[in-house]
């Protein structure tokens, strides 16, 4: 090996050790997913998860979105998109959040070995239905307008509101109430009828 060659070496040796634990972008991590031969989303976990699985109407739930970073080094630059369904009205966005629409962003940056948490507070429509499918869907990108590495989704199942179930608890007591009603009326005829009957001497 001649003398170029052995620096070249040398400094090609330098600049990997000086970059091993040095924070990398988002495409750095893609970068290095690629040349390792595995899929992007190989060095980051996504995460999403609601706090109430079966709200009423009015109430509200709150969603959590957990990035975590495997990779060595530090992840920069990336960003976190959370889809949300028309309807569910949006009551509060964590950190550094950006609302558009249906759609909620927040930049991600996370340490390495780290993990990172984005929340979301919603509030379920007055309007939905008993047993309807609220869904969402979030997605981890490696910068603005890039495809997404990897997606988490949850969804929460509307329960019956607080008004119909009441009503409905009324009206089952009232038929109970009425059915014993009926029931006594025709013991109380039947009591008189074997008193008064002319073949009960």
């Amino acid at each position: 090996m001649g003398w170029w060659s052995r620096v070249a070496v040398a400094v090609a040796g330098a600049m990997v050790a000086a970059g091993a634990g040095a924070p990398v972008s988002a495409d750095g991590v893609t970068g290095a997913a690629a040349r390792a031969g595995l899929d992007r989303s190989a060095f980051v976990s996504l995460r999403l998860s609601a706090d109430e699985r079966r709200p009423r109407p009015g109430e509200e739930v709150v969603f959590r979105a957990s990035v975590a970073n495997t990779h060595g080094a530090s992840l920069r630059g990336a960003v976190l998109v959370q889809h949300l369904p028309e309807g569910l009205e949006v009551t509060g966005v964590g950190g550094d959040g950006e609302r558009e629409g249906t759609v909620v962003s927040w930049g991600v940056d996370v340490p390495e070995g780290g993990e990172s948490v984005f929340t979301l507070r919603t509030r379920v429509p007055e309007g939905a239905r008993d047993g309807e499918r609220l869904e969402t869907t979030a997605c981890l990108r490696y910068g603005r307008g890039a495809e997404p590495v990897v997606c988490a989704g949850d969804a929460v199942t509307v329960a019956e509101s607080a008004v119909l179930s009441r009503v409905r608890a009324f009206v089952a007591q009232s038929e109970t109430l009425q059915a014993a009603a009926v029931a006594l009326t025709l013991v109380l005829a039947l009591l008189l009828w074997r008193r008064f009957s002319p073949n009960q001497g």
